[in-house]
């Protein structure tokens, strides 16, 4: 991402990553509503790039925003081509290790093995494997999506996971469960994890910060759905938005859900 200006990566972003087009492209009306979309993307950038510049620095509170840009933005944001719940085939642990990684078995009380870690790890490292609508993006639009730090991030999971197996534990034992919260997590970590490296923590540091802010979620009995829920730390957020399961991250970084994470993920990451 560009470290000049923030708000540069949204600027670039690119139309073809709005998912209207892959659902049905002979849908009539369905590249107006692609290019509706685009429009109003550009026009909240270019129409608060100051307000949203500095909250991206840091040098406002992001209530100071306003609540109508999120709106706007929480709108806009569902337009992104997403992970669908449709595996493309089951994505193992050897799919989220290097091969240097690989030629030491892994623990039984190993973090990556708790639930579902390996499906959200392997969502950010290996979408073409997780999902059918990625490969079908990259053939109809002829094109990659821009896509650096949420890998980045989840590598660095990785990493840290091997390495810190005991410390990891609480941690994985919820962020490897399901429900609206732990969703949410999986949603902002790579930003969280973005905003505390742009504040001088060392990557083993803000991990490790990560990790305990994870582990120390408070679980609810179960619902009707039988999910438990949980409740994460600092995760309130301005003029009452929460991050639920209808908000996940696109796969191009310069989308509105990667903007809309970073700016909610900065309300986590200035408490850790």
């Amino acid at each position: 991402m560009d470290t000049d200006d923030p708000l540069a990566p949204y600027l670039r972003f690119d139309k073809r990553f709005f998912n209207f087009s892959l659902r049905d492209l002979s849908r009539p009306g369905a590249m107006e509503e692609v290019e509706r979309y685009a429009v109003q993307y550009r026009e909240l950038l270019d129409s608060n790039s100051e307000a949203l510049r500095s909250a991206l620095r840091g040098e406002c509170a992001l209530r100071e925003i306003g609540r109508e840009l999120y709106m706007k933005l929480d709108n806009i944001q569902g337009a992104d081509i997403k992970a669908s719940g449709s595996l493309s085939r089951e994505i193992g642990i050897a799919d989220i290790l290097l091969p240097s990684q690989q030629s030491t078995p892994l623990a039984s009380e190993s973090p990556l093995k708790r639930g579902r870690i390996v499906n959200h790890l392997g969502r950010m490292l290996v979408p073409e494997k997780y999902s059918r609508w990625y490969s079908l993006a990259a053939q109809v639009l002829d094109v990659e999506p821009e896509r650096m730090l949420v890998p980045a991030f989840a590598r660095a999971f990785v990493e840290y996971s091997l390495s810190h197996s005991a410390e990891c534990k609480f941690a994985a034992d919820v962020l490897g469960g399901e429900g609206q919260g732990v969703f949410m997590a999986w949603t902002l970590l790579p930003y969280i994890h973005q905003h505390m490296i742009q504040r001088g923590y060392a990557p083993g540091d803000a991990m490790r910060a990560q990790m305990s802010w994870a582990g120390s979620a408070q679980k609810h009995a179960a619902n009707m759905s039988q999910i438990a829920s949980h409740d994460f730390p600092h995760a309130r957020f301005p003029h009452g938005f929460y991050h639920g399961p209808r908000v996940a991250l696109g796969y191009d970084e310069r989308g509105p859900s990667h903007l809309f994470a970073r700016l909610l993920a900065r309300t986590i990451a200035d408490r850790l």
